[in-house]
């Protein structure tokens, strides 16, 4: 893993970001899980346009409030997945079809269609 510093740059290079998989974080509590990942493109995403502009820089936060969210939701095959979400885990079918609309409204937001663009804003928000 590449280290990085609280605004996601690897260490000492001030044009060079690392998100993801890819990095890790001293004294970071978060899990490698996609929307964590998708957190941080944003933090590397607004970093690289105040860079551009000669501002200060956004900072990830290293610890969360004491909470750390552990939700996922992992297929196992077409039918079946494994969904944790808090205190709440599912198996089966149920957390299939939860996936499923996941992804699905993911790639619609990525096509900018209304749907998902609204869907996936209320749920940032």
């Amino acid at each position: 893993y590449a280290v990085v510093s609280e605004t996601l740059q690897v260490g000492g290079k001030g044009c060079v970001f690392a998100l993801g998989d890819a990095m890790t974080l001293k004294g970071s509590t978060h899990t490698k899980l996609g929307h964590t990942a998708e957190v941080q493109s944003k933090v590397v995403c607004e970093n690289i346009r105040r860079l551009q502009r000669g501002e200060a820089l956004c900072r990830y936060p290293v610890v969360s409030t004491g909470f750390e969210s552990n939700m996922y939701c992992v297929s196992l095959s077409y039918t079946h997945a494994s969904m944790r979400f808090g205190d709440l885990v599912s198996n089966g079918f149920f957390a299939a079809f939860i996936k499923w609309c996941v992804e699905w409204s993911k790639i619609a937001q990525a096509r900018n269609r209304l749907v998902g663009l609204l869907l996936w804003r209320m749920s940032d928000s």
